[in-house]
């Protein structure tokens, strides 16, 4: 029974060490890519929670929307400056994959987040980049994560 005990504290240390960052992209691009896997028993369907903020001066359209699931409502356009956007993705078993630009005249962020199983483990991933003709601030924060059903919550942020 005392091993027992042992065992169950170093599975709970596992998701601490599962957390990495991934190389930044290419000069010119801000990005924020963060890959992390940790162990976990799955149960029901995945979701992503999205919210898109507006930090600029200028209003943003959402163009190129591509994801593997369904979505609780089409993103607003424009969002104005100071405004945001809020949807959920519902994925397809335990996998979301989200991916959608934002543009103001030639600034341009590209973001995605997504969550899958591997293994026994879930793997949570997020990324922003700027890809327009003038350089753009674009952050994606994961703010959440729900092991049992590869779940997470991400904040997008262009400016």
């Amino acid at each position: 029974m005392r091993y027992a005990k042992y065992v169950a504290v170093s599975v709970f240390l596992i998701p601490m060490w599962g957390c990495l960052a991934t190389a930044d992209d290419p000069a010119g691009d801000e990005s924020s890519g963060e890959t992390s896997a940790v162990t976990s028993e799955l149960t029901g369907t995945a979701s992503d929670g999205i919210t898109f903020k507006n930090n600029g001066t200028a209003s943003v359209t959402p163009s190129g929307l591509n994801i593997a699931g369904f979505l609780s409502s089409q993103p607003v356009s424009p969002v104005l400056p100071g405004g945001g956007d809020s949807y959920t993705e519902t994925g397809v078993g335990n996998i979301t994959s989200f991916h959608i630009d934002y543009s103001a005249g030639s600034k341009r962020c590209h973001f995605d987040s997504a969550s899958f199983p591997s293994g026994s483990s879930c793997t949570f991933t997020k990324n922003a980049q700027s890809q327009g003709g003038t350089f753009a601030t674009c952050t994606a924060t994961l703010t959440s994560f729900n092991l049992m059903t590869c779940s997470q919550t991400v904040t997008f942020t262009m400016q």
